[in-house]
């Protein structure tokens, strides 16, 4: 391929950050409570990743489960966006399963990343359409189906990132970045942590064995070296 792809990998610390850095990791996204997706993060945890020397996308989700929020959810995130620099993951639909049009342009497109919010839209060409019309650079979407993420592709034409996420995997990075073409891929790469919690639940670690191996695999597809951190 000839081009470096770009590997983000998404954290949810600032140990977390760290060591995909020293994996070889181009790009994070940072959250809590991976266990659930994802939610946003702390302002002390979003310095923290900074120190990692990456640029960091940070998520804007306030609960867990669907993307049809409240005004008085979509006011929290709107707050938190104030304390935010850099580009933040945002997704917001409609109850019939479209992009929020509307409520999407109160942030700054330009910043926004389109999370995996993108896999519930009742037509994705259309969404994917909507998306470019407002600015939005990039956009997330299922790194298992490979023929949506070509179609995709497709119908974006350079217009917007398509970015897969969501099942990457060391054992399927090769195969999807070759089927697909794209030039970027999202994971969690992540494994238990060694504190369970108890009763409270365990959480997640980003595994840098998993990312290191996913660097190696995306550096011979693309005959792509790796430059020192400065370049990433």
């Amino acid at each position: 391929m000839g081009t470096r792809i770009l590997l983000e990998v998404a954290v949810a610390s600032p140990a977390d950050a760290a060591a995909a850095a020293g994996a070889g990791a181009d790009r994070l996204e940072l959250s809590c409570a991976l266990e659930v997706g994802g939610l946003t993060p702390t302002p002390g945890a979003l310095a923290g990743a900074r120190a990692a020397g990456l640029p960091v996308v940070t998520l804007l989700r306030p609960r867990p489960g669907g993307f049809c929020y409240t005004e008085a959810e979509l006011a929290v995130m709107l707050r938190d966006l104030e304390w935010m620099d850099g580009e933040v993951a945002v997704g917001l639909l409609t109850p019939a399963g479209e992009v929020d049009v509307p409520r999407l342009r109160r942030f700054p497109t330009a910043r926004v990343v389109f999370h995996r919010a993108f896999d519930l839209v009742r037509d994705p060409l259309t969404a994917v359409e909507r998306l470019i019309d407002l600015g939005v650079p990039r956009v997330m979407a299922d790194g298992t189906d490979h023929d949506r993420l070509v179609r995709l592709v497709d119908a974006a034409r350079g217009r917007i990132a398509v970015l897969p996420a969501g099942g990457v995997r060391p054992v399927n990075v090769r195969r999807l970045v070759q089927r697909t073409g794209c030039v970027q891929v999202h994971g969690s790469f992540k494994r238990p942590a060694g504190d369970r919690g108890g009763p409270f639940g365990g959480h997640y670690e980003t595994s840098e064995d998993a990312v290191r191996r996913v660097r190696r695999i995306l550096d011979r597809v693309s005959g792509a070296t790796r430059g020192p951190k400065g370049d990433r």
